[in-house]
């Protein structure tokens, strides 16, 4: 019983000994763990099998282990020394092989994932990731893919120069700094969309209340009231902009339909009126008429309709009414006296 007592604290106290070496020099182990994680996302993105994503954890596992093993074979003296003046050792050799195996593997991994997945996209996601894979590629050339070249020539006694070096290391940083640009760019241009869509959607909520205007006062009791919500959210976000949007279109189209059996049949016998400023001057007369209470002379129809059966053909005829709305009416012509 001591014996397994002795033993449990001597395991525990390796396991110590072990964590606070991963913590002086963590990036031995948070790297391929990174690596992992963007190969997991790939995968779960195009719903590979558990199977195959459990194999994956078990290989980063192990290489994690066999990184480990040979840290902690490195002679105390030689670690954290440069790693043109220790790769001599064939422990280190053995130690920067390791990450750089399984980096290059993922690496090979997650470029065939984005090529593949970039195929199957549309713009811009599908630019997001050719970034990502040209990224993926810098990086598999900079840092694994060199570091296994620069291992194996020192290996046969002729280092590399620090030049050759520098270079390496720029292809890198490049992969580096490419690859969170291509995670963002696609969320980046869909922002950039949706801000000129919410202006533009400002700019037509403010150009059809002159028709909005006549038609909530002729039909008050059509208006979409929606539930009071917090204004500060109503402020700060773009929906609360489209619902209006949307809201008035809405309001305005069933205007026009409630009004249209009104007009009179001599005006739609022949279809909708040819221009905006002939529709404006029938609806102001048909309004007239319905404010009087006058008795409907037709049937429902689509008053100002458009030529596309679409919501922004739609909104485009609803606004060129609007604007002819919004400029004062003709007067009418003088009587020339007998």
């Amino acid at each position: 019983m001591n014996l397994a007592l002795l033993q449990a604290f001597a395991a525990f106290a390796g396991l110590l000994w072990a964590g606070n070496q991963l913590r002086r020099a963590p990036e031995n182990i948070a790297v391929m763990t990174f690596h992992l994680l963007v190969i997991w996302f790939f995968l779960d993105a195009a719903g590979t099998p558990r199977s195959r994503i459990r194999r994956e954890a078990a290989l980063c596992t192990g290489a994690c282990v066999a990184l480990v093993a040979a840290r902690f074979a490195i002679p105390p003296a030689e670690r954290g020394a440069l790693y043109s003046v220790t790769v001599a050792s064939v422990r280190v050799r053995v130690f920067y092989l390791i990450p750089s195996l399984y980096v290059g593997y993922a690496l090979v991994v997650e470029f065939r994932a984005a090529w593949r997945y970039s195929r199957l996209s549309e713009p811009p996601l599908r630019h997001g990731l050719w970034i990502i894979a040209a990224a993926l590629t810098a990086k598999l050339v900079g840092s694994p893919l060199f570091r296994t070249i620069a291992t194996a020539v020192n290996w046969v006694g002729h280092p590399l120069s620090p030049g050759v070096f520098a270079i390496g290391h720029g292809v890198l940083v490049t992969g580096i700094v490419a690859f969170p640009i291509g995670i963002v760019y696609s969320g980046l241009v869909g922002r950039f969309r949706a801000v000129g869509r919410w202006w533009r959607h400002l700019h037509d909520y403010r150009g059809l209340e002159p028709l909005w205007r006549l038609m909530y006062q002729a039909f008050p009791e059509d208006a979409l009231h929606r539930l009071p919500t917090s204004r500060w959210r109503h402020v700060t976000t773009f929906y609360s902009m489209h619902r209006r949007y949307y809201r008035r279109v809405i309001e305005c189209r069933d205007g026009l339909v409630r009004i249209s059996p009104y007009l009179p049949r001599v005006e739609v016998a022949g279809g909708k009126p040819s221009t905006a400023a002939t529709r404006a001057q029938q609806l102001r007369s048909t309004l007239g008429t319905h404010a009087n209470e006058l008795a409907p002379t037709g049937v429902p129809i689509i008053f100002a309709g458009p030529r596309e059966s679409d919501l922004d053909a739609d909104v485009a005829e609803l606004l060129a009414l609007s604007c002819a709305l919004a400029r004062p009416a003709p007067s009418p012509p003088a009587r020339s006296g007998a």
